[in-house]
C-alpha cells in the first residue's frame, strides 16, 4: 500500500478516538439512559456493553421497566379514561370518516 498524506492524520484519528470517546461518554453501563438504549437498539445488543454483568443488569431493568408500564396500563384500564375536552367531537369525526 503507497503511503499517503492521509495516513498520518488517519493513524492520529484511530489512536484518538476511542480515548475521546470513553472521556466523552463514560462506560455506557454507568448512564442508564445511555444503557438502556443501547440494549434497546438492535444494532448494538451485547457490542455496547464492557461486560455481560452489565449487560444484563441493564436487561433486567429494562424488563422491570416493561413490566412496570404492563402493570399500570392494565390496572388503569380497568378505571374510567380520562377524556380531554373536544373528545367527542374527534371521536365522531373519526367514526363517520
Amino acid at each position: 500500500m503507497q503511503a499517503t498524506s492521509t495516513m498520518p492524520v488517519a493513524k492520529e484519528l484511530l489512536d484518538v478516538l476511542p480515548q475521546e470517546m470513553h472521556r466523552r461518554f463514560g462506560d455506557c453501563a454507568m448512564n442508564s439512559t445511555l444503557a438502556r438504549a443501547t440494549f434497546r437498539d438492535p444494532r448494538f445488543k451485547k457490542l455496547g456493553f464492557a461486560s455481560d454483568a452489565a449487560f444484563a443488569k441493564t436487561k433486567d431493568k429494562a424488563t422491570c421497566d416493561v413490566a412496570k408500564a404492563i402493570s399500570i396500563a392494565e390496572s388503569t384500564s380497568a378505571q374510567q379514561v380520562y377524556k380531554a375536552p373536544y373528545y367527542h367531537i374527534i371521536t365522531e369525526k373519526v367514526i363517520y370518516c
